[in-house]
């Protein structure tokens, strides 16, 4: 049976076919999203000040003092933005899927069937994905690609050359060997001047060989690969890959708050969309974000497109506030940062009242 080229190496990634049809970029209207605006994250006083109570209080040997006498003096957004980009890629390989004829076709004319068929390429074989962004894998029968040949091991004949004992049905004696068969006491236990006497070996009876036990002294042994069949039923299996490849980016300009928790806070989603390809982003008003968004996509065309389909692409752009607060306690300038949607979480480096615990024993 002749196979397409595609087919011709099992295992490695097929190339994807080359995009027929080009796509139109468009960007991403930050408009349709809701533009963001550093005043829409903006707290007020009677927020900052509840959100630093709240934090004072889940710290037992932490002073309320601080938080009811201090002033506060300004208040100023250092927002953060989390840049993120999905990119949803397909692979696809073969493998040949080889298993013993137990003669369920009911014709031995496809044996070394040397007749053309057609066999669909591996792209061209309709499979979809279950959902999208979501890592998911499938293995699918290629259409006419099933074939019953003889079996390369045995070559039809059912049994193989023994390979313990290379198809002779003996092999050396462990015990003695031939060259030098052991020596055993004489009548006399070993006198007779001292003359010792040699016997032959009990395993093998002096010739240096036994039986091979694996073959049954035959020197063949049964085909395990085609079950002594001398034929094999195969096909040709497509192994179809799903990943969602992702990637981000943090603009975080104060430095307060480790990325690993801004990836976890909850924030704003100010842009959002999905394409089948994405242009990257240039009107949002971080530069930051614009050039990471357009340093990303660039790299995951690059990094795909060569071995995998690309089937869908989807970004987003999250704020999540940060205010940084000043304050004054006891003529001492000092400052705290609320984070997080809610306004629900607190920074305060070097918090100014706190107690030492002492251990009464």
């Amino acid at each position: 049976m002749e196979r397409a080229s595609a087919y011709e190496i099992f295992g490695a990634p097929v190339p994807p076919p080359e995009e027929t049809i080009d796509i139109e970029l468009t960007e991403t209207d930050s408009a349709e999203n809701g533009l963001y605006t550093p005043e829409s994250s903006a707290i007020s006083e009677e927020e900052a000040k509840a959100a630093f109570m709240k934090y004072v209080q889940r710290h037992r040997l932490y002073g309320t003092g601080v938080v009811r006498q201090c002033t506060i003096d300004s208040i100023r957004c250092v927002d953060a933005f989390h840049y993120m980009l999905e990119t949803f890629t397909e692979s696809r390989s073969t493998r040949l899927v080889e298993k013993p004829f137990e003669g369920d076709t009911g014709n031995d004319d496809d044996v070394n069937d040397d007749t053309p068929k057609s066999i669909l390429e591996p792209w061209d074989v309709s499979v979809e994905p279950h959902k999208y962004f979501e890592d998911d894998s499938a293995h699918i029968r290629v259409p006419n690609s099933e074939q019953t040949k003889s079996c390369p091991s045995c070559l039809g004949v059912c049994k193989v050359t023994c390979s313990f004992c290379g198809g002779t049905g003996s092999t050396r004696c462990l015990a003695c060997g031939v060259e030098d068969p052991p020596s055993k006491p004489g009548e006399n236990g070993g006198e007779n001047g001292g003359i010792i006497e040699k016997g032959p070996c009990q395993e093998c009876n002096g010739t240096g060989r036994k039986g091979c036990s694996p073959c049954s002294e035959s020197g063949d042994k049964a085909c395990s690969k085609c079950n002594e069949k001398g034929k094999l039923k195969c096909h040709v299996e497509l192994i179809v890959q799903w990943k969602n490849n992702w990637d981000d980016f943090i603009v975080d300009y104060v430095g307060a708050v480790p990325e690993k928790v801004l990836r976890r806070l909850q924030g704003k989603i100010v842009i959002k969309d999905e394409k089948r390809k994405l242009s990257p982003l240039s009107n949002f008003p971080n530069v930051d974000i614009n050039a990471a968004s357009k340093e990303l996509i660039e790299n995951h065309h690059s990094e795909y497109s060569s071995h995998c389909k690309i089937l869908k692409q989807r970004h987003q752009v999250r704020v999540i506030p940060i205010s940084d607060v000043r304050y004054t306690w006891k003529n001492k300038n000092r400052n705290f940062f609320v984070f997080g949607e809610n306004h629900d979480n607190v920074y305060a480096p070097n918090y100014p009242q706190r107690y030492l615990c002492c251990n009464v024993m």
